[in-house]
């Protein structure tokens, strides 16, 4: 089944990895396995720094491994790509290395795209495309994506303005559209510094940045853009993907009950803070709760009323934006720092889950 065939909410359902000839040997023991439903993986032919006597042969080797596996590899492709492997045509890099589809990058007019889009999958970059460019690919091609750039040096990632311009208008027109997270393990060399779409996604967890691209941003499918990205990170996006049900990573000081525990965004929740719907009723009848640590409340506080509020005492909030000390509320915990940006993210009636900080 094509992706396009498979809809949209079942490509936002599954996470692309871009896989790289340089770190190749490291990854395959994360992605062995991972293949079995098919996910599409995202391979450069024209990164210069693997340039080298045996790239053909090794690039070869490694698309023949992920095939294998199960990867549909999505190539990015250059008339530099031409070059490397001495043909004349990107027709024949997909079949040399048979790719699933190309992503057309520079060097390549408008009627090549077209002629190959009747042809096979092309991805288009989103991140430079005209959206007037599409029309006719889309009217006539066989599949066509579109797939926003990485970003591997500091402050040079996509706006929100932009990104949210481009987006909305390629799905207007019926294109997916697909973008890029950082990983927290094995960031990709020279730079290091995360290859995310968005800048502001440059220092945030992989699963705060793929909420907001699904949430917020409403984006069809996530890749990861740097090689690695920790167990703990998939398994709270997968999570995510398999229940819909929002896991905040959290450290908690008192009330360690609530860790694993769904609980409920409650339906007149102010912009200001999450209130916990369920909180009270967990709260045990013979529990008192004295005053302790009532200080500031900053971003990502995790609050409890005390009984100093009476009747509303066991009441659990999340701080969204500062609120200052009240002696009748006590902070028992705080969420991530990496993790914060989840918190604009949940709406009333959504189910949250309290998950132990990764240290």
């Amino acid at each position: 089944m094509s992706v396009k065939q498979s809809g949209r909410n079942n490509m936002a359902n599954s996470l692309g990895y871009s896989v790289f000839l340089s770190t190749f040997e490291k990854q395959k023991m994360h992605l062995q396995g991972v293949g079995k439903n098919h996910p599409l993986v995202f391979v450069s032919l024209h990164i210069s720094e693997e340039f080298s006597d045996t790239y053909t042969k090794d690039m070869h080797a490694m698309c023949a491994w992920l095939n294998e596996e199960g990867f549909r590899i999505v190539a990015d492709v250059s008339t530099k790509s031409l070059e490397l492997f001495q043909v004349s045509s990107v027709r024949e890099i997909a079949k040399l290395l048979d790719v699933y589809a190309l992503r057309l990058d520079y060097g390549f007019d408008h009627a090549e795209m077209l002629a190959l889009a009747k042809e096979m999958p092309i991805v288009l970059n989103a991140s430079t495309i005209r959206v007037d460019e599409v029309e006719d690919l889309v009217r006539e091609g066989k599949e066509i994506l579109a797939m926003h750039n990485y970003y591997p040096r500091c402050e040079t990632g996509l706006d929100e303005e932009y990104f949210l311009r481009i987006t909305k208008s390629l799905q207007a027109a019926g294109i997916h559209v697909i973008a890029f997270i950082p990983g927290d393990v094995l960031k990709r060399g020279p730079i290091f510094e995360g290859l995310p779409t968005l800048e502001h996604h440059r220092h945030i967890s992989p699963y705060a940045a793929f909420m907001e691209l699904t949430l917020k941003y409403h984006v069809d499918q996530v890749f990861v853009g740097d090689p690695g990205i920790s167990a703990y990170e998939i398994q709270r996006i997968q999570s995510y993907c398999d229940t819909e049900v929002i896991d905040i990573p959290v450290t908690l000081k008192h009330a360690e009950y609530f860790y694993d525990k769904e609980v409920t965004c409650r339906i007149d929740s102010p912009s200001w803070i999450i209130r916990v719907e369920e909180a009270r009723l967990l709260k045990k009848a013979d529990e008192h709760i004295v005053p302790n640590n009532t200080t500031t409340r900053e971003v990502g506080a995790i609050t409890m009323d005390n009984d100093s509020y009476l009747r509303y005492a066991g009441e659990v909030q999340i701080v969204r934006s500062p609120l200052p000390a009240d002696n009748r509320v006590n902070i028992i915990g705080h969420v991530s720092p990496k993790d914060l940006s989840i918190l604009k993210l949940v709406k009333g009636g959504m189910k949250i889950r309290f998950v132990r900080e990764d240290m």
